[in-house]
């Protein structure tokens, strides 16, 4: 794994808190259960993110197409 796709999550989590996946934010809303996103990555490592943790990494990747390129279709071998 590249140093930024290791620094991804934890810049997800350090910045949304219980708000960057689905089911740590709806315990936050509710007021009960787990609502630390570290314990929860940690225990469902599949997670579904959010809708402000989708945003947040759409975000990151405009960032990273705007820095790195985009690959186009053609120059990708499914073969």
């Amino acid at each position: 794994m590249r140093p930024r796709q290791r620094r991804l999550p934890h810049e997800l989590m350090d910045e949304l808190g219980p708000y960057a996946f689905g089911p740590t934010a709806e315990n936050a809303d509710c007021g009960i259960g787990n609502v630390d996103p570290r314990q929860s990555i940690r225990q469902a490592p599949a997670i579904r993110l959010s809708e402000a943790g989708a945003s947040w990494l759409s975000q990151e990747l405009e960032v990273a197409f705007r820095e790195f390129g985009r690959l186009s279709g053609e120059s990708l071998d499914f073969d």
